[in-house]
Protein backbone atom coordinates (compact mmCIF):
# COMPACT_ATOMS: atom_id res chain seq x y z
CA UNK A 1 0.00 0.00 0.00
CA UNK A 2 2.86 2.40 0.87
CA UNK A 3 4.45 1.67 -2.51
CA UNK A 4 1.22 2.58 -4.31
CA UNK A 5 0.89 5.85 -2.40
CA UNK A 6 4.54 6.68 -3.09
CA UNK A 7 4.08 5.90 -6.81
CA UNK A 8 0.95 8.06 -6.98
CA UNK A 9 2.80 10.95 -5.31
CA UNK A 10 5.70 10.64 -7.75
CA UNK A 11 3.32 10.61 -10.74
CA UNK A 12 1.48 13.65 -9.38
CA UNK A 13 4.79 15.50 -9.08
CA UNK A 14 5.51 14.79 -12.73
CA UNK A 15 2.29 16.47 -13.82
CA UNK A 16 1.93 19.34 -11.38
CA UNK A 17 5.01 20.93 -9.92
CA UNK A 18 5.06 23.71 -7.37
CA UNK A 19 8.22 25.77 -7.57
CA UNK A 20 9.35 28.25 -4.94
CA UNK A 21 10.64 31.47 -6.42
CA UNK A 22 12.28 34.46 -4.79
CA UNK A 23 9.11 36.51 -5.24
CA UNK A 24 6.59 33.86 -4.20
CA UNK A 25 5.19 30.56 -5.32
CA UNK A 26 4.30 29.61 -8.89
CA UNK A 27 2.40 26.66 -10.29
CA UNK A 28 3.89 24.84 -13.27
CA UNK A 29 1.97 22.27 -15.32
CA UNK A 30 3.42 19.92 -17.91
CA UNK A 31 0.98 20.02 -20.83
CA UNK A 32 1.13 17.40 -23.53
CA UNK A 33 -0.46 19.26 -26.44
CA UNK A 34 0.42 19.67 -30.10
CA UNK A 35 2.36 22.57 -31.54
CA UNK A 36 1.81 23.31 -35.24
CA UNK A 37 4.02 25.22 -37.65
CA UNK A 38 2.43 26.05 -41.02
CA UNK A 39 -0.07 23.22 -40.57
CA UNK A 40 2.59 20.68 -39.56
CA UNK A 41 2.50 19.20 -36.06
CA UNK A 42 6.00 19.53 -34.63
CA UNK A 43 7.78 16.62 -32.99
CA UNK A 44 9.43 18.41 -30.06
CA UNK A 45 12.69 16.71 -28.98
CA UNK A 46 15.70 17.70 -26.89
CA UNK A 47 19.31 17.45 -28.07
CA UNK A 48 19.36 13.76 -27.05
CA UNK A 49 16.27 12.94 -29.11
CA UNK A 50 13.96 12.64 -26.08
CA UNK A 51 10.40 13.89 -26.49
CA UNK A 52 9.78 17.17 -24.62
CA UNK A 53 6.51 18.83 -23.72
CA UNK A 54 5.50 22.45 -23.10
CA UNK A 55 5.17 23.85 -19.59
CA UNK A 56 2.41 26.20 -18.43
CA UNK A 57 3.40 28.57 -15.62
CA UNK A 58 0.81 30.95 -14.20
CA UNK A 59 -1.25 30.70 -17.38
CA UNK A 60 1.65 31.32 -19.79
CA UNK A 61 2.87 28.52 -22.06
CA UNK A 62 6.63 28.04 -22.37
CA UNK A 63 8.00 26.02 -25.27
CA UNK A 64 11.38 24.28 -25.31
CA UNK A 65 13.82 26.58 -27.11
CA UNK A 66 15.92 23.85 -28.74
CA UNK A 67 12.90 21.92 -30.03
CA UNK A 68 11.15 24.99 -31.48
CA UNK A 69 14.35 26.49 -32.90
CA UNK A 70 15.37 23.21 -34.53
CA UNK A 71 11.90 22.98 -36.08
CA UNK A 72 12.44 26.44 -37.55
CA UNK A 73 15.80 25.40 -38.99
CA UNK A 74 17.89 27.44 -36.56
CA UNK A 75 21.19 26.44 -34.98
CA UNK A 76 21.02 26.34 -31.18
CA UNK A 77 24.12 26.84 -29.06
CA UNK A 78 24.75 27.47 -25.37
CA UNK A 79 27.40 29.76 -23.90
CA UNK A 80 27.83 28.64 -20.30
CA UNK A 81 30.16 31.53 -19.46
CA UNK A 82 27.55 34.17 -20.28
CA UNK A 83 24.51 31.92 -19.59
CA UNK A 84 23.24 32.73 -23.10
CA UNK A 85 21.21 30.70 -25.58
CA UNK A 86 22.49 31.52 -29.06
CA UNK A 87 20.17 31.11 -32.05
CA UNK A 88 21.45 31.57 -35.59
CA UNK A 89 20.86 30.70 -39.21
CA UNK A 90 24.61 30.71 -39.94
CA UNK A 91 25.59 27.55 -41.79
CA UNK A 92 21.98 26.51 -42.28
CA UNK A 93 20.43 26.49 -45.71
CA UNK A 94 16.81 27.58 -45.43
CA UNK A 95 14.91 26.51 -48.52
CA UNK A 96 11.96 28.54 -49.72
CA UNK A 97 9.85 26.37 -51.99
CA UNK A 98 7.25 28.99 -52.85
CA UNK A 99 8.76 29.96 -56.22
CA UNK A 100 10.21 26.67 -57.47
CA UNK A 101 7.43 24.20 -56.65
CA UNK A 102 4.18 23.91 -58.58
CA UNK A 103 1.36 25.12 -56.30
CA UNK A 104 -0.90 22.13 -57.12
CA UNK A 105 1.92 19.69 -56.34
CA UNK A 106 2.74 21.50 -53.09
CA UNK A 107 -0.95 21.50 -52.08
CA UNK A 108 -1.17 17.75 -52.75
CA UNK A 109 1.90 17.05 -50.60
CA UNK A 110 0.73 19.43 -47.85
CA UNK A 111 -2.74 17.84 -47.88
CA UNK A 112 -1.18 14.39 -47.54
CA UNK A 113 0.95 15.52 -44.60
CA UNK A 114 -2.05 17.21 -42.95
CA UNK A 115 -4.01 13.97 -43.38
CA UNK A 116 -1.19 12.02 -41.73
CA UNK A 117 -1.06 14.54 -38.86
CA UNK A 118 -4.77 14.01 -38.20
CA UNK A 119 -4.44 10.25 -38.61
CA UNK A 120 -1.59 10.14 -36.07
CA UNK A 121 -3.72 12.07 -33.57
CA UNK A 122 -6.62 9.66 -34.17
CA UNK A 123 -4.45 6.56 -33.82
CA UNK A 124 -2.79 7.86 -30.65
CA UNK A 125 -6.26 8.41 -29.17
CA UNK A 126 -7.12 4.87 -30.24
CA UNK A 127 -3.95 3.43 -28.66
CA UNK A 128 -4.62 5.24 -25.38
CA UNK A 129 -8.27 4.16 -25.30
CA UNK A 130 -9.48 7.78 -25.44
CA UNK A 131 -11.71 7.47 -28.53
CA UNK A 132 -15.22 8.71 -27.96
CA UNK A 133 -18.21 7.34 -29.83
CA UNK A 134 -18.20 10.41 -32.11
CA UNK A 135 -14.48 9.76 -32.84
CA UNK A 136 -15.33 6.23 -33.92
CA UNK A 137 -18.04 7.55 -36.24
CA UNK A 138 -15.46 9.91 -37.81
CA UNK A 139 -13.41 6.95 -39.01
CA UNK A 140 -15.50 6.75 -42.21
CA UNK A 141 -14.61 10.39 -42.90
CA UNK A 142 -10.95 9.57 -42.34
CA UNK A 143 -11.17 6.76 -44.91
CA UNK A 144 -12.87 9.09 -47.40
CA UNK A 145 -10.10 11.67 -46.91
CA UNK A 146 -7.49 8.91 -47.30
CA UNK A 147 -8.99 7.86 -50.65
CA UNK A 148 -8.99 11.47 -51.91
CA UNK A 149 -5.42 12.13 -50.79
CA UNK A 150 -4.15 8.86 -52.28
CA UNK A 151 -5.93 9.57 -55.56
CA UNK A 152 -4.26 13.00 -55.72
CA UNK A 153 -0.86 11.44 -54.94
CA UNK A 154 -1.29 8.83 -57.69
CA UNK A 155 -1.88 11.62 -60.20
CA UNK A 156 1.63 12.99 -59.62
CA UNK A 157 4.01 12.15 -62.45
CA UNK A 158 7.29 11.47 -60.61
CA UNK A 159 9.23 11.71 -63.88
CA UNK A 160 8.19 15.32 -64.43
CA UNK A 161 9.20 16.69 -61.01
CA UNK A 162 11.73 19.50 -60.92
CA UNK A 163 14.67 19.15 -58.52
CA UNK A 164 12.94 21.52 -56.07
CA UNK A 165 9.74 19.48 -56.28
CA UNK A 166 11.67 16.26 -55.76
CA UNK A 167 13.38 17.77 -52.70
CA UNK A 168 10.02 18.94 -51.37
CA UNK A 169 8.57 15.48 -51.97
CA UNK A 170 11.47 13.73 -50.19
CA UNK A 171 11.44 16.10 -47.21
CA UNK A 172 7.67 15.80 -46.83
CA UNK A 173 7.77 12.01 -47.10
CA UNK A 174 10.61 11.88 -44.58
CA UNK A 175 8.56 13.85 -42.04
CA UNK A 176 5.53 11.67 -42.76
CA UNK A 177 7.53 8.47 -42.26
CA UNK A 178 8.73 9.66 -38.84
CA UNK A 179 5.15 10.51 -37.87
CA UNK A 180 3.96 7.05 -38.91
CA UNK A 181 6.82 5.44 -36.98
CA UNK A 182 5.70 7.40 -33.92
CA UNK A 183 2.36 5.58 -34.06
CA UNK A 184 4.13 2.22 -34.05
CA UNK A 185 6.19 3.03 -30.96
Amino acid sequence: MKNKIFLILIMACLFVTTVSASNGEIMAYLRNFNVQLNGEILDLRDSNGNKVIPVVINGTTYLPVRAISSSLGLNVDWNGDTQTIILSTKGKEIIDYNDDVDSDFKKTMDDYEAFIDNYVIYMNKYKSGELSFSDILKYAQILDKYNKVMSDLQNIDENSLSSSELNYYLETMNRINYKILDILN
